[in-house]
């Protein structure tokens, strides 16, 4: 394999961060997420540090579903001092892009949930609270569409506050499904938020 004369990525790293994903997340998230905030000011989007971190575990989360890194062949690469961090970036931008746009939809619709409901404040929507703040019935129904691998993960993120890699070795699953579960149990839990709120759900 070939490869460009400045780049500081051998072929056995190379192979390595394109096999483990746990690798990749570990060397390459700090660098996303800082990636992350130079969009975010280019943009003018004000996002805070949970922010960040939660769209970049989505981005994640969203290139070992895809299998990005399968597709990505270093030798075609453009010459670079990290060829893995500008294809990761080319992936990005359309995703920051799409989750851009999901973003704006969600505050409106949100707003105006709250609007109609005369709720103030913005608690009900921030880390899923909702599960204090609604009690017994709505934490029943969002536990009904979880299966036992998930119940276990969303009490991890939820309750104990644990990254991707502390949840992936407690549940003895690999990092890529840790993201995926931790992705799955959080899109549950909004789903039936805005069922809640917009009066589409029966206890």
């Amino acid at each position: 394999m070939t490869q460009s004369s400045n780049t500081h990525i051998n072929d056995t790293q190379f192979e390595q961060l394109r096999s483990d994903f746990s690798a990749l997340y570990s060397r390459y998230m700090p660098k996303i997420k800082n990636s992350i905030r130079k969009l975010d000011r280019s943009s003018g989007y004000r996002r805070n540090a949970d922010g960040i971190e939660d769209l970049a575990q989505g981005f994640f989360t969203k290139a070992w579903e895809k299998k990005w890194m399968d597709r990505f062949d270093i030798r075609r690469s453009k010459k670079s001092n990290d060829p893995i961090l500008t294809y990761l970036n080319n992936h990005l931008r359309n995703f920051y892009k799409s989750k851009r746009t999901e973003d704006i939809k969600s505050r409106e619709v949100k707003k105006n949930i709250m609007e109609q409901n005369k709720i103030t404040g913005s608690g009900y929507f921030q880390n899923f609270e909702f599960c204090y703040d609604v009690k017994k019935k709505l934490h029943k129904a969002l536990f009904k569409t979880f299966n036992l691998l998930e119940k276990k993960a969303w009490g991890l993120f939820m309750y104990n506050d644990y990254s991707i890699k502390k949840a992936a070795t407690t549940l003895g699953v690999s990092v890529g499904t840790a993201f995926l579960l931790k992705d799955s149990v959080y899109n549950k839990a909004q789903k039936i938020l805005e069922g809640y709120y917009s009066g589409n759900m029966n206890f």
